[in-house]
Parts: C-alpha cells; sequence; structure tokens
C-alpha cells in the first residue's frame, strides 16, 4: 500500500467523543494501510474540500446540533456526486436547526441511527471495511490482507456489541493513522486497537 486513503468526518463539536472513537477504530482494521484523517475544522478554519473531493470514506454524523461548517461539507461532497454516509445518534435532543438539516439530508439519503460508542464502531468499521473489499484492487490491499478484512468482517458480525469506551477529545481532530509497519513517529501518539 502506497498511498494513503483519507477519512472525512463531518461532525459538529458537541460529538467530539465520537470523533476520537472513530479515529481510534481505524487502527483496528487488520491491513498495512496509511490513513490521513480528515475532520470538521471545530474552531475557524477552512474545509479542507480537496480532501472530501478524495476521501475513500466521507461520514456525516449528526447530534444535537448543527454547526457550520457541516453544511457546507455535505454540500460540497455532493456537488462532485459524492454521498456521504449519515450517522444520526439518538437519545438526544436536537436545535431546531439540526432538525430541519435532518430533513434536508432525509431528502437524499437514509440516515443510520447510532445510540452509543459499539453501535457507532461496529457501522463505521463495517463500512470501511466492506469498502476496502469492494476496492481491494484499486487501493492495493495484497491477497493476505483482502483475507484478513474479511476474517476481521466475519468475526465482527459475529460478536456481541461490548461496552466501548467513549473519551473526549482524546484525537478529535484530523490525523494521519499508519499501521505498525509504517511507524514513523514524530510528534504522534502510539495508539493500539
Amino acid at each position: 500500500m502506497s498511498h494513503e486513503l483519507i477519512l472525512y468526518i463531518s461532525a459538529a463539536n458537541d460529538l467530539l467523543a465520537e470523533r476520537d472513537l472513530i479515529n481510534r477504530a481505524i487502527t483496528e482494521i487488520p491491513a498495512d494501510l496509511r490513513w490521513h484523517i480528515v475532520q470538521s475544522p471545530l474552531r475557524e478554519g477552512e474545509v479542507d474540500a480537496i480532501a472530501i473531493q478524495n476521501a475513500f470514506a466521507h461520514l456525516l454524523l449528526l447530534g444535537g446540533d448543527i454547526r457550520a461548517p457541516i453544511g457546507h461539507e455535505y454540500q460540497l461532497a455532493r456537488q462532485v456526486g459524492r454521498h456521504p454516509v449519515c450517522l444520526l445518534k439518538r437519545g438526544v435532543n436536537r436545535t431546531a436547526a439540526a432538525v430541519d438539516f435532518q430533513k434536508f439530508v432525509r431528502l437524499e439519503t437514509q440516515w443510520q441511527p447510532f445510540t452509543d460508542g459499539a453501535s457507532l464502531r461496529k457501522m463505521v468499521l463495517e463500512h470501511v471495511g466492506t469498502q476496502l473489499r469492494k476496492q481491494s484492487l484499486q487501493i492495493g490491499l495484497t491477497a493476505t490482507e483482502y483475507d484478513q478484512v474479511s476474517a476481521w468482517l466475519d468475526k465482527m458480525d459475529e460478536e456481541q456489541a461490548e461496552e466501548i469506551e467513549v473519551r473526549n477529545n482524546q484525537l478529535g481532530e484530523s490525523s494521519i493513522i499508519l499501521s505498525e509497519s509504517r511507524l514513523e513517529p514524530k510528534d504522534g501518539k502510539l495508539l493500539r486497537g
């Protein structure tokens, strides 16, 4: 695997724990991959339109509120023919703006509900793992990696949902994630899946 895969996460700051959980979950994928995880800016900052356009996967999470630039990121993706995976957090009160955005997106796609960290983790990893298998030739997965990802996905389907620790803002911002065989740390953190 010689190039990096971009995972774009559109999520407001009320979902910092979920953003972090997705970053950590990606490290569980059993393949020699280089991930560039790009997230919605939390403070003032520009949207990475090139990352949206070139994303291997784009996840849009909606919690209690919709904030800039989430809507803009969704529109950019749609303008280039991309369909973000839309994940809706259950059990939260939504602002009027969030309800309107939920209805707007529902005109084009189905929201996939999640209730906790375990269900979010499973949904994200199943989506990303399935895309890896579908695009294995384009992204350069070896036959061994393809088999490892397939076995891992099958095992995930068999597992009972376990309690997943949701931490606040450990990796809630954009990052690069490398497999251990690609470890080139300078200022980063070593995470284990």
